[in-house]
């Protein structure tokens, strides 16, 4: 698998996404995969990744998600967490909780001996103290669960599904799921 592989429905989704969120907020800068990796330079911008887990919606794997994050003065704000095949969405506002289609969200309050992790770190990408750190923590937890979409692991994560999560990757890619865990 090609770790940066982009089809015509990731460039097309989020030109559809641009237009729409360009009419909210026309002022708004953007951040999206495909457009490139710089940070916008004003004060509010949307973060977009048109489909999170490409290589699973590649292969017909339905755990992917549209990812989209309103943020202003480097906060981010508003997001939504789209799962069109999992019949799921996930939304928070910074300072006024997150819910999902049947419901608020509550993080998971399991002990860590009975916890399920959520791991998108790819291997490659694993320094050597790092490995030690989340070797040690694999032998503490009942399950490790590799999906492929950063947006669902952490919407699954601020849903209870999921107890913890280690991740990398973009801010389009963790961003907005960082908002929903947290709030």
């Amino acid at each position: 698998c090609s770790p940066d592989i982009a089809t015509d429905q990731d460039r097309h989704s989020q030109s559809l996404l641009v237009e729409a969120l360009r009419q909210l907020d026309p002022a708004a800068e953007i951040l999206a995969e495909e457009e490139g990796v710089d940070l916008p330079q004003g004060s509010t911008y949307w973060v977009i990744d048109p489909i999170d887990g490409t290589n699973n919606f590649v292969n017909g794997l339905p755990i992917w998600a549209i990812n989209v994050g309103y943020v202003v003065e480097g906060i981010m704000m508003v997001a939504v967490t789209l799962a069109p095949q999992l019949g799921e969405q996930w939304q928070a506002v910074r300072g006024q909780g997150a819910w999902t289609t049947s419901g608020s969200l509550h993080v998971s309050s399991r002990s860590l001996r009975m916890a399920s992790l959520g791991l998108t770190i790819q291997p490659r990408h694993f320094g050597r103290l790092r490995v030690l750190h989340i070797d040690a923590l694999l032998q503490k937890i009942r399950c490790t669960r590799i999906l492929g979409s950063m947006a669902v692991e952490l919407a699954w994560c601020a849903q209870g599904l999921i107890d913890l999560w280690i991740g990398g990757g973009h801010y389009w890619d963790h961003g907005p799921g960082s908002l929903l865990v947290e709030e």
